[in-house]
């Protein structure tokens, strides 16, 4: 259509007008444009104001036909030269068919979406049943060999002996019993239900308090270090959240690194975030797992003869993310792994709440 935009009236139309439209030519010239759509005159109006500033207007819009049938239609108005003047060049096509390939690309996507997170969560499921069932065979077979052992010879045991047995099977009792508790930690924060406690925290003595831990159950054959920097008289951190990231990340630090190597835990302050840097020089995360970390019950590959059971850093992401801060690491194989949190220095209750 060609119409004159000082007075919004048709001065010439094509044969696809009068297809699409279903107005015979004649009819169409002299007509209104915005009346002619049969549509939101104000959308039109709106698209043929911007085109009188000079600016290229597109829309996409709903007209009413003739014969009263509806159509969407993409409208274009371009500046042309017409005669001593210029005149809009109003394109106007048939949108059916590209919002229906549109529609239809919008649920393919949603349904591979879904399709993605049921694949996603049926793989869960398959590395939570492997996981448990193997995590939980090796200390099932140890409590149940010792007990049957204590059963047929308990009596004729030294006092030693008996203590020995009796201390292995509570020991791996309490290994599966951490084990389930990680998984309750999870599914409690994942659902909402977990809610921090903030207080004012003498945050080097807790990163000191860590690392001695650390230190006495299985750190006693690498070298643990701490350096600070900064003022941390103000803190307000949920102290038990923290402590739990820490003690987590120094403690897988220590297991993937080789027996003699070095652990350093670093802290930061930086205006009002504390940052929390934990290197190891230990064995590395292979490039092709490090997207999939965080994930509960996944593993690196090269870490599948050191026993774990792949909740720890889902455990500690969601902590951290409840303590409003993030986590992020870098890692080359072979040459260990530095794990980096950082959480705001001021956490007030109603935050957790």
């Amino acid at each position: 259509l060609i119409i004159d935009p000082a007075t919004d009236l048709v001065l010439e139309a094509n044969a696809a007008s009068e297809t699409l439209l279903g107005y015979p030519t004649q009819q169409l010239v002299g007509t209104s444009f915005t009346k002619l759509l049969n549509s939101d005159s104000a959308q039109a109006a709106d698209a043929l104001m911007l085109h009188s500033a000079q600016m290229l207007a597109f829309s996409t819009l709903p007209i009413r036909r003739s014969d009263g049938a509806h159509a969407i239609v993409d409208l274009t108005l371009t500046t042309i030269p017409w005669m001593q003047d210029h005149v809009t060049l109003a394109t106007l096509r048939d949108a059916s068919d590209r919002l229906d390939l549109e529609a239809e690309r919008i649920r393919t996507e949603v349904l591979q979406a879904e399709m993605n997170k049921e694949r996603e969560l049926v793989n869960l499921k398959s590395r939570f049943v492997s996981t448990v069932s193997h995590e939980f065979r090796t200390p099932l077979s140890v409590i149940l060999s010792s007990s049957d052992i204590l059963t047929r010879y308990g009596e004729k045991m030294t006092h030693e002996r008996h203590q020995e047995h009796i201390d292995r099977i509570r020991g791996h009792a309490m290994l599966m019993t951490e084990m389930l508790n990680d998984v309750l930690t999870l599914n409690k924060m994942q659902s909402g239900a977990w809610q921090l406690q903030p207080g004012p925290v003498d945050v080097i003595r807790l990163c000191e308090s860590v690392l001695e831990q650390v230190r006495i159950s299985r750190g006693e054959h690498h070298v643990l270090q701490f350096s600070y920097q900064g003022d941390f008289a103000d803190i307000v951190i949920d102290d038990k959240v923290i402590q739990h990231v820490l003690l987590n990340l120094l403690t897988n630090a220590v297991k993937y690194s080789p027996s003699g190597s070095s652990v350093d835990l670093r802290l930061r302050r930086e205006g009002e975030t504390l940052l929390f840097e934990i290197q190891d020089r230990g064995i590395g995360i292979p490039e092709e797992d490090q997207a999939r970390m965080f994930e509960p019950f996944y593993r690196a590959v090269n870490a599948a003869d050191i026993e774990g059971t792949g909740l720890g850093l889902a455990i500690v992401k969601e902590k951290v993310l409840l303590h409003g801060g993030e986590i992020s690491f870098v890692s080359r194989v072979g040459e260990g792994t530095t794990f980096r949190v950082r959480i705001p220095c001021h956490h007030q209750l109603n935050d957790a709440n």
